[in-house]
């Protein structure tokens, strides 16, 4: 139900029902009432002024209530009104399902959420938690000391491994291999440029990444400082069919991804389980074993 305490009387009215009256659905019903006339329901509710929308789902002992304050006054509720539909849909996730459990793993020099001296800003995921929450997601710290040493938690329906910069230990990576194969959702995002040694999670999945070694091109770079490290900077267009890449797949003839730095990840014969790169470098590139910036005919190969 959609209880939306506003009053005839008031501009944001008409604007908060144009908002509603598109969302065609019987499985939510939507009434205006005004918090005056209707001050048990409100109290119930729990809302204290006019110009708040009350979502609720259920009855009784287990109703749910999320509450998105507007404001009565157009000139003030304009900023709110203009991020309305976010606000719904995050509210509405949090009522359609029960809340789940995400950890990121930390004491490996990972990315983090929180700023501080030992944290680069390029370094911080708060945008990343911040979705992952509005997903119905709670987030919570994921390290030996709080038992990775030993096992992933059993309430865990994700786990992120964002960017480590030092080795986990044997054990943990047992453990976050064991919940992969067990069913669990793992995501691990790695550095190029950085050599940490995650083979015990990759390879069983039929992956290998050589994050020490970085791609170059010499065309189709982005040339940014007309310095020989602008040839880090290279271009594609060549991506699967995946949903996450649909975008650039039905626009790959004007429009290419930008990786500024990039290590090659790269698929083992025989994988046991169907892998699907959905990213590949164009066939110019090589991997810079010289680390020069120049492309050696006797030692590197041009290859996608």
């Amino acid at each position: 139900q959609a209880w939306l305490f506003f009053p005839s009387t008031s501009d944001v009215t008409e604007e908060i029902r144009t908002y509603f009256d598109q969302i065609q659905s019987t499985n939510l019903e939507v009434a205006y009432v005004d918090q005056a006339l209707e001050s048990e329901l409100a109290k119930e509710l729990k809302v204290q002024k006019n110009g708040t929308i009350a979502l609720v789902r259920g009855s009784d002992e287990d109703q749910q209530v999320q509450r998105i304050r507007i404001g009565e006054e157009l000139s003030k509720a304009e900023r709110k009104l203009k991020k309305l539909d976010a606000e719904v849909s995050k509210a509405l996730l949090k009522l359609a399902a029960d809340p789940r459990q995400a950890y990121i793993t930390v004491g490996h020099g990972e990315m983090y959420w929180k700023k501080s001296a030992s944290v680069l800003p390029a370094r911080t995921i708060q945008t990343v938690r911040d979705e992952l929450k509005r997903l119905n997601f709670k987030v919570t710290e994921l390290g030996a000391a709080q038992g990775l040493a030993s096992e992933v938690p059993e309430d865990a329906d994700l786990v992120l491994v964002m960017g480590p910069t030092e080795a986990f230990m044997d054990e943990e990576l047992a453990a976050l291999d064991a919940y992969r194969a067990s069913g669990g959702a793992l995501f691990v995002a790695l550095d190029p440029g950085v050599k940490t040694d995650m083979s015990a999670l990759l390879e069983p999945v039929g992956l290998a990444y050589a994050g020490d070694s970085v791609l170059v091109g010499d065309t189709n770079i982005w040339v940014a400082t007309r310095r020989p490290g602008d040839r880090y900077n290279i271009f594609t267009n060549k991506v699967s069919t995946h949903p996450s890449v649909t975008t650039l797949s039905r626009n790959s003839r004007t429009r290419a991804l930008l990786t500024p730095l990039a290590a090659p990840l790269t698929q083992l014969d025989n994988p046991p389980f169907k892998v699907e790169i959905t990213v590949r470098s164009l066939d110019e590139v090589w991997l810079d074993e010289t680390r020069n910036l120049r492309f050696d005919a006797a030692t590197e190969n041009r290859k996608g």
